[in-house]
């Protein structure tokens, strides 16, 4: 049993989050708290950018589960700017199609099929399929954007200075 509440009119893996939901809140966490090795401030952006942009409408949570766990999900953003801020998909759930159904959900959400995207260097090769799946376009590397001593690739679009997702 979940807390999520379905959208009325929503594709079936998109969804809206109440403050009964925080159980859920927390497995997406500890799926994605990795993460914190890539983003130093992933878990202040998590806590204190996603959340209530979920809460807000600002952001949406795409996931698909197989029974009680999480095979993947996509977080995206149409405030500001229209991004793909994370795709994840489970590694043993990888090359099964669930971040190709989750991108696509995340895309008509969106309203466009040209979203901005990163990735860092060391994750750029794991994305090349599901980036050439949807026709997205490569602009640049960005030298030392959320880590002084790595490299991200944008997508579709162009980085904002000092702007975190």
């Amino acid at each position: 049993m979940t807390d999520y509440v379905a959208l009325p009119g929503a594709p079936p893996r998109q969804f809206d989050l109440r403050p009964a939901s925080r159980p859920e809140l927390g497995e997406v966490w500890r799926s994605l708290s990795f993460l914190h090795g890539t983003y130093p401030e992933f878990r202040v952006w998590y806590w204190g950018s996603v959340v209530p942009g979920l809460i807000s409408g600002e952001r949406s949570l795409f996931i698909e589960k197989q029974g009680n766990h999480l095979s993947g999900l996509v977080i995206a953003k149409r405030a500001d700017e229209q991004k793909l801020c994370t795709i994840w998909t489970r590694p043993e759930m990888r090359g099964c199609g669930v971040a190709t159904r989750l991108v696509r959900d995340a895309l008509e959400w969106l309203g466009t099929d040209r979203p901005l995207v990163t990735v860092p260097d060391e994750t750029l090769k794991s994305f090349d399929k599901l980036f050439r799946t949807f026709g997205f376009e490569y602009r640049y590397a960005n030298v030392g954007y959320y880590r002084e001593d790595s490299i991200e690739h944008v997508f579709n679009g162009v980085l904002r200075p000092g702007r975190v997702c």
